[in-house]
């Protein structure tokens, strides 16, 4: 199985053509991701390509005891991580209207998973019903955040309060 990724329209259509999954960048917003998705599957009626089996997604994902400690902790890193592909302009390469110049609390509303074990839960189960994700990978560690803090995300995620809900 071949899976491309892709940010613009354009990459959207050619994972469409040459592959069998359009893998779904973490940094659009829902609304963007499910205009692409209907385009990505568009494109494959239209070149007479079976649908596809696979709905893979990408998130940035940091989960907390509580969602006000989970923001905090993911902005002290990722705001960073942000900051450079904006430096970089890379934003240039994802649909119009999306940007990455916005504060962090801002960027990360409808693009990140981060929060406590509910809320986390609660937004993985709307990427599912909305786009109907079939594979999630996450991204949960980024240069600069102390192990302390990947390991306590990572054993919220995988605890009972939000992976065992989703299987």
């Amino acid at each position: 199985m071949n899976w491309l990724a892709a940010n613009s329209d354009g990459g959207v259509r050619r994972a469409a053509r040459l592959g069998d999954a359009w893998i779904m960048n973490p940094h659009t917003t829902l609304a963007t991701l499910e205009r692409q998705l209907a385009l990505f599957h568009a494109t494959r009626r239209e070149l007479g390509r079976p649908p596809a089996t696979e709905v893979p997604l990408i998130k940035e994902c940091y989960v907390a005891p509580d969602a006000r400690t989970a923001l905090a902790e993911a902005a002290a890193v990722l705001d960073a991580k942000y900051r450079a592909y904006r430096s970089w302009e890379q934003d240039r390469a994802l649909p119009a209207g999306e940007s990455w110049s916005a504060s962090f609390e801002d960027l990360a509303r409808d693009r990140f998973l981060i929060g406590d074990p509910a809320r986390v839960r609660e937004e993985i189960g709307r990427y599912r019903e909305r786009l109907g994700v079939t594979t999630l990978i996450v991204r949960l560690q980024w240069p600069g955040m102390a192990q302390e803090q990947v390991l306590r995300s990572v054993r919220l995620l995988g605890g009972e309060q939000v992976l065992p809900h989703l299987v």
